[in-house]
């Protein structure tokens, strides 16, 4: 996929976005104002807002435990993941998802999963929903390598394979 200009100055700002997005988090769980742990994603802004720039926003997507940037990368409001991170009623999932359960159904953003490899089946099972509804709708995963070592990447990807799964 070939970016014009407008859509470059839209990915950088979407990666800037997201990396100070990062560094506050970062910030206020070092000040004790994020309870539960805050795992960051400094370094991996390109990738996300690559895939991102891809996908319409009805389209849906599954992250893992270092996913504040992917719904931002879908173009997700700041305030309201800052409020969920930190636990308070104005977030997304009105601050009972905390760092590493955003979803955002706005967005696309159908789940976030703290578990190696436990988002992968849902994708499966999204795009599967896809598939039945009739709809044009393409599920976007993301996951570390450690996911491939896990049994539902195989079975997932199997299941997609035969199905023809967007």
């Amino acid at each position: 996929m070939q970016l014009n200009g407008d859509q470059r100055l839209e990915a950088y700002r979407r990666m800037l976005r997201i990396r100070r997005f990062e560094e506050e988090g970062m910030r206020r769980f070092k000040g004790d104002k994020i309870p539960g742990f805050f795992h960051a994603s400094v370094g991996q802004e390109a990738a996300v807002v690559g895939a991102c720039l891809a996908l319409r926003i009805d389209d849906a997507m599954i992250g893992t435990h270092r996913s504040h940037g992917h719904p931002i990368g879908k173009g997700a409001h700041l305030d309201a993941l800052m409020a969920e991170v930190m636990g308070k009623e104005g977030g997304i999932c009105k601050g009972r998802g905390g760092s590493m359960h955003f979803a955002d159904r706005s967005v696309g953003i159908i789940s976030e999963s703290a578990i190696v490899g436990g988002g992968i089946p849902l994708a499966t099972g999204c795009a599967f929903s896809a598939r039945v509804r009739g709809i044009d709708q393409v599920t976007l995963c993301f996951f570390g390598d450690g996911a491939v070592n896990q049994g539902t990447f195989h079975e997932s990807l199997n299941m997609a394979s035969l199905w023809k799964l967007p």
